[in-house]
């Protein structure tokens, strides 16, 4: 095998890698939306969003984390919010009950005009608000991905949250908590659930590590470049 055959081998390897790879460090912005009549001080989507702050620093400190919760009819301030950030690499939008809603509606209506993508969606028992189109039961085309997680709704007035959401991984708590004592006022504080999005999120955002091939290529890829001069007679 030649010598330049080598060395364009190597230069396709170090031109293929960088294009393939995560970003050894992401900007994750998220917006979380609380339910009707919630404020957000003391709410479960600001615990939820000091937890995922907290978990992120501790567990992956290499990822920065940003975020901040809204009342439900705040979408334009949450639209603020993500334009006064200057680099983005993971957009994620959570809301709780009527939330669930203005997540849709923020990112159908207010982001996708502007030609902004949101890498993840959660739904939280999300109920369709008073503010119009969309509903809550199908994620906008601009989305990657979505989990709608619910609860099933046994008392007179307790709210009943959307159980489908077409292109979303719909979950009952419930059942995947093996717990019947789940309500619409309480699915937003559970930190079983708190946890199990910041495990979802985390399959978006954490680099995945090279493999040893590409490791190989970029060592021989070094090694082709910086070569030895050759020895003299």
């Amino acid at each position: 095998m030649s010598t330049k055959f080598l060395q364009v081998i190597c230069f396709i390897a170090l031109a293929i890698f960088p294009a393939s790879a995560k970003p050894l460090q992401a900007d994750i912005v998220t917006v979380l939306f609380t339910g009707f009549l919630s404020p957000v001080a003391g709410s479960g989507m600001e615990a939820l969003n000091f937890d995922l702050s907290d978990r992120f620093a501790s567990d992956r400190p290499s990822l920065v984390y940003s975020g901040q919760a809204f009342q439900y009819n705040e979408r334009q301030d949450a639209l603020d919010y993500i334009n006064s950030i200057q680099t983005i690499d993971y957009l994620i939008v959570i809301g709780h009950s009527f939330g669930g809603s203005s997540a849709i509606q923020l990112v159908e209506n207010f982001l996708a005009p502007i030609n902004i993508d949101v890498d993840l969606t959660f739904q939280i028992d999300s109920v369709d608000n008073p503010f119009g189109s969309p509903s809550d039961d199908a994620l906008p085309d601009n989305v990657s991905a979505g989990y709608n997680y619910y609860q099933i709704s046994t008392g007179i007035f307790e709210p009943q949250g959307e159980t489908f959401v077409q292109g979303a991984t719909n979950i009952n708590t419930e059942v995947y908590f093996n717990d019947t004592t789940i309500t619409h006022n309480s699915i937003d504080d559970d930190v079983r659930l708190h946890n199990q999005i910041f495990n979802d999120m985390k399959l978006v955002v954490v680099p995945e590590p090279a493999s040893s091939v590409w490791m190989a290529a970029i060592l021989f890829s070094i090694g082709c470049v910086v070569r030895r001069p050759d020895r003299r007679r």
